[in-house]
């Protein structure tokens, strides 16, 4: 497998972690959190500064028009921030809780976000009207991160209890729990066709499942330290980001290493990771970036 760096690493936050990175859904830009701050990268660069104290994670919405910025001061407030993608002019804060929102994610239809929170709940809004449609109650801990289903019929949930919820996206009922793992849920991706649903956790495992069912179908070893972030990368291979200051391919039928992307310096983690096409992206606690070509 070739790779061919298209960015130089670079420092984008001198005082600050990068906690988040994402891709446009075309994949023409890209947003980058630290501090307050959300910077785009593209044919014209942008610099967003949230009102919220701390950005911990940024989404844009499929059909283009919204960018998400999900954070707050932990233990008094959270919400996200929507800025529209036209200007980058903030139009409402929304989905607002007790304590901070460490994630977005729009659903298919960009009609509607759900937040994670750290006050154990999944909140779910309406982007158009900027109301409240649900909180979805049950996990004993902070919730880490959040996705919908391809078909938008489910929204799972990670969490510092261990554990992964799937609920109704219709009336917010639980489906199923998934409490397998023997540490926090850092992150969690849908397979490209929807029928495995791929969880990152502090076990130092990335454990495949089967939505429908709740089945636990194998769990992928071999990482010597927590699995920080996870998103689907090129021909269907993960791109993990793990506290042993490596980024890598992994296999997610086999769990082999299929290529390591990179081993950051001064013991930096890649905690933040997303992919677009052929190009895999990642931000690491020293304020640093990268975006790496993945070749055949």
């Amino acid at each position: 497998m070739r790779l061919v760096a298209i960015v130089l690493a670079a420092p984008l936050f001198a005082d600050h972690a990068i906690t988040c990175v994402r891709f446009s859904p075309d994949g023409s830009r890209l947003a980058v959190a630290g501090g307050n701050q959300v910077r785009i990268t593209g044919t014209v660069e942008q610099r967003i500064t949230s009102r919220l104290s701390q950005v911990f994670g940024v989404a844009w919405s499929p059909d283009g028009k919204w960018l998400a910025v999900a954070g707050g001061t932990p233990g008094v407030a959270g919400a996200v921030e929507l800025w529209s993608t036209g200007t980058f002019v903030l139009q409402q804060t929304i989905a607002r809780g007790g304590d901070v929102m460490y994630g977005a994610a729009f659903s298919p239809d960009s009609k509607s976000l759900a937040a994670a929170s750290a006050d154990h709940r999944a909140h779910v809004a309406d982007v158009s009207s900027g109301g409240t449609q649900k909180r979805l109650e049950g996990h004993a801990g902070p919730v880490m991160a959040v996705a919908w289903a391809h078909d938008g019929a489910t929204l799972a949930s990670a969490s510092a209890d261990r554990s992964v919820r799937l609920w109704s996206a219709t009336d917010g009922s639980l489906l199923r729990a998934l409490t397998n793992h023997n540490g926090a849920v850092e992150g969690l991706v849908f397979s490209a066709a929807g029928d495995e649903l791929y969880t990152a956790s502090a076990d130092a495992t990335v454990r495949v499942w089967v939505p429908s069912n709740g089945r636990m179908k194998r769990i992928l070893r071999g990482f010597d330290a927590p699995v920080l972030a996870l998103d689907i990368g090129p021909r269907g291979l993960l791109a993990a980001g793990v506290a042993d200051s490596t980024v890598r391919l992994i296999s997610p039928a086999s769990g082999e290493m299929v290529a390591r992307l990179a081993t950051l310096e001064s013991g930096a983690w890649p905690q933040a990771v997303a992919t677009s096409g052929s190009r895999v992206a990642w931000g690491s606690t020293d304020g640093r970036f990268s975006i790496k070509e993945i070749g055949q």
